[in-house]
């Protein structure tokens, strides 16, 4: 999702007193948030190509990338 889109989509979720359940340390901005039947959920900023390039750069303990 672009930035604009997830700055007005966080805003809304966050609007909803939703519970947030994990802060983001990853590329782009990230949000963590509960639905109502506790599925966790994510919206990005970003794409696959920027997210798979900062995993090449700094990829976390058991991480394996195919090409």
């Amino acid at each position: 999702m672009d930035r604009a889109a997830f700055d007005d989509c966080a805003e809304a979720i966050r609007s909803c007193n939703v519970v947030l359940w994990k802060e983001n340390r990853s590329e782009g901005d990230s949000l963590y948030f509960l639905d109502p039947d506790g599925h966790k959920l994510e919206i990005h900023a970003g794409d696959l190509r920027s997210r798979l390039a900062a995993l090449r750069q700094q990829p976390y303990e058991g991480l394996e990338l195919y090409d």
